[in-house]
């Protein structure tokens, strides 16, 4: 009686045995779905929003991997951190992998995830024109990356105004060592960065052929005089009004006395002032209209 109660109980524990450790061993196989590029507690990150009519699920919800289904290996049922619409009665489905009876998971196409955690994403400037976007994709747009968490605010992709004289040693002269400076500066052996010379968003030779440019073009400022010298008199303020020209009909005519006749004598004008002419700036010569006569002594 004993030995059939035993060879019974180890009759029901293999039974029973045989189910579970079906399953057990079914979800144990090789991944069945997405072409085994997962396995179950992978990460994965959403490239959409709200997958599979999901709700408050958007692009870059991050999860692992819960399992997979024989007969639909496009899909696959992942578990997203801190998402509780899922629902745990979807592990019923599945086919490989295993559980997660803490998690609620949901079914999504193997085309709407990517592995690993989402990327980061900052502020990407491509011309002047801001986007956020992940480095990678900025830069297979020909993007400059700015950085991660970057944002777009405050136009951080503005160029600027070109320089057209650039001084970069401050001296007030363009010349061979500006050129010397950006070269120091664009090869990192300056602490202050190349600068951005024709404003494109970019610092490369171009900037340097304006500078090289800018010591053919950009004349050196005049020095300041110095000391107490004499002014030329052809300079004059430019507050004092100019002095009129002088012309024959503003020099005054004299009227002389010749053999007890009055004559009015020829007035003609030369162009060399005269201190002693009335006006200062008539110097005249008078010629008789009638000759002179000798004295009869």
């Amino acid at each position: 009686m004993q030995s059939i109660s035993t060879w019974s109980l180890a009759t029901l524990l293999s039974v029973l045995c045989l189910g579970v450790c079906a399953n057990a061993a079914q979800l144990d196989d090789e991944f069945c779905s997405c072409q085994n590029q997962y396995q179950p507690g992978d990460i994965v990150h959403l490239l959409i929003d709200n997958p599979n009519r999901s709700q408050r699920l958007p692009a870059r919800s991050e999860g692992k991997i819960l399992c997979g289904n024989n007969r639909f290996p496009g899909w696959v049922q992942v578990g997203f951190f801190g998402w509780d619409n899922g629902n745990r009665n979807l592990n019923h489905w599945c086919d490989c992998g295993g559980f997660d009876a803490d998690g609620k998971g949901w079914w999504v196409k193997c085309g709407d995830i990517a592995p690993g955690w989402a990327p980061e994403m900052g502020a990407c400037c491509i011309g002047e024109r801001c986007f956020i976007a992940t480095e990678p994709d900025c830069q297979d747009n020909d993007g400059d990356y700015l950085g991660d968490r970057v944002p777009c605010d405050d136009d951080p992709c503005d160029c600027g105004e070109p320089v057209e004289c650039p001084d970069l040693d401050g001296n007030g002269i363009i010349d061979i060592e500006d050129v010397r400076v950006f070269i120091f500066r664009y090869l990192g052996w300056r602490d202050e960065p190349a600068e951005d010379l024709n404003a494109d968003c970019e610092v490369n030779i171009l900037d340097l052929i304006v500078v090289l440019d800018a010591v053919q073009n950009c004349l050196a400022p005049e020095p300041p005089v110095q000391g107490n010298r004499t002014r030329s008199p052809s300079l004059r303020p430019p507050w004092v009004p100019a002095e009129p020209a002088a012309s024959a009909t503003s020099c005054p005519r004299r009227t002389v006395m010749v053999n007890g006749s009055a004559r009015r004598s020829v007035v003609t004008t030369s162009t060399v002032p005269s201190a002693s002419s009335p006006t200062g700036h008539c110097a005249s010569v008078m010629a008789s209209s009638v000759p002179a006569t000798r004295s009869p002594c």
